[in-house]
């Protein structure tokens, strides 16, 4: 049967071949926005949970007695985005951010792989010395990518509270609070990919019409030598 198939498409040379290559280009482009789409969702997803513990919501700082000061700022070094975190840690059971094994103390801090690069690279009073002391690198669990320029920065709890750092008790993200979800990004990539398929929809239809006439001559054929279906 796939044989008479492959010699009833090639029967009209280059023009019957055109059409099927049309309908197979269409196909397949449809096909890769489709598992591109499914796959979206999955490959966002740990780039999401990773950052989530920064935008942890916490109480008044003023009346906090137990658990961590939190305070996100963003820094930039000849145009480069340098996402920094100041981090207090206001009890012994105070949360600790994902990808460092402790909380830093005042003038102390953890650099992301590509921070810590950067810095060395440099002398320390035009840019080490914004953080502090670099007492180890952040693992991939706190990063949003490998080459994020990305710091936790420890500092005094008083200087943190007068700048009104949040106080958590939990970081989203962690086990103990679920990640919470942004039905921004889920509302973008549905409208991304039906924007997409829509005129690979088109595509086909247009391809497919194009051999419809062959494919009834084909068929008419097909059933006056007795074939059935």
């Amino acid at each position: 049967m796939i044989r008479l198939a492959l010699r009833l498409a090639g029967a009209d040379g280059r023009t019957g071949l055109v059409p099927i290559a049309l309908t197979a280009l269409a196909v397949a482009i449809g096909t890769v926005i489709l598992l591109f789409a499914l796959s979206f969702g999955s490959a966002l997803a740990p780039r999401y949970d990773h950052a989530a513990w920064r935008d942890t919501s916490g109480k008044d700082p003023q009346t906090a007695k137990a658990g961590l000061l939190l305070r996100r700022t963003a820094d930039y070094w000849h145009g480069q985005l340098i996402v920094r975190m100041d981090v207090a840690a206001l009890s012994v059971d105070a949360p600790v951010p994902p990808g460092i094994p402790a909380v830093p103390r005042a003038g102390e801090a953890f650099l992301s792989p590509a921070l810590a690069a950067l810095v060395a690279a440099q002398p320390a009073s035009e840019l080490g010395d914004r953080f502090g002391r670099v007492v180890g690198t952040i693992g991939e669990d706190g990063l949003r990518a490998p080459d994020e320029l990305f710091a936790v920065v420890g500092r005094d709890a008083a200087s943190l509270r007068a700048d009104g750092a949040p106080a958590v008790e939990a970081l989203n993200g962690t086990g103990l609070v679920p990640t919470p979800t942004n039905p921004l990004l889920q509302l973008l990539v549905i409208v991304a990919v039906i924007g997409a398929l829509a005129p690979v929809a088109v595509f086909v239809a247009t391809a497919t019409r194009l051999s419809a006439a062959r494919r009834e001559q084909r068929l008419a054929a097909l059933h006056l030598v007795g074939a059935t279906p």
